[in-house]
């Protein structure tokens, strides 16, 4: 099968370093949850108790393999806070599924940045007292983080934001802030910062 091309960019931009006797890409993640801890593979986790049943019928067509912490908290939890970030979300997802089905989705993905510099961007922006871990996985999709942090004032402008975000092109007028959407198993490394 051959490798998409956005998937081709994003590993020639990333360090390689081997895992399992195979050449994987590396990454820098901002431990937003506390809960990336070295040696430990992050996966998917399957939910078999989401109430009502019609909820986990629709939940495991769209999701069979399950979902990363992200996708636990923006899709199977219930809105905790606003719910503005959830429905820019959901609307990135269904852009996915109609113009870039190959890509994987953020439900399902953990994201990361090239370098620990970028990484320490993010950390700041943040708040600054997250942790920063050094990342291995073997699948990654590049997007610009930037159309992500827009406030649409319209759902075309969103719509449009996301078609960027999913064909992999860049914010008009902003120079790119580049994230990875990784694939699991992703592998910690170690703890940077």
């Amino acid at each position: 099968m051959p490798i998409p091309s956005r998937l081709l960019i994003a590993i020639r931009s990333v360090a390689w370093q081997t895992w399992s006797n195979a050449w994987v890409p590396r990454y820098f993640t901002v431990d937003r949850l506390g809960t990336l801890i070295p040696g430990t593979v992050v996966e998917l986790t399957h939910f078999n108790d989401i109430d009502p049943p019609d909820f986990q019928r629709h939940a495991d067509r769209y999701f069979p393999d399950g979902f990363s912490k992200f996708g636990e908290r923006y899709f199977v939890a219930p809105w905790t806070g606003p719910q503005l970030e959830s429905t820019i979300e959901l609307v990135w997802e269904q852009t996915r599924r109609s113009i870039a089905p190959e890509a994987p989705s953020r439900f399902v993905s953990m994201f990361a940045v090239a370098t620990e510099s970028d990484a320490w961007e993010i950390r700041a922006r943040l708040g600054g007292t997250r942790r920063i871990v050094k990342d291995e996985a073997s699948d990654g999709f590049r997007a610009d983080m930037n159309l992500l942090v827009h406030r649409p004032d319209s759902i075309i402008v969103m719509s449009y934001m996301a078609e960027l975000y999913w064909t992999g092109q860049e914010r008009p007028g902003m120079p790119p802030a580049w994230e990875f959407l990784l694939q699991s198993p992703v592998r910690v490394v170690m703890v940077c910062a």
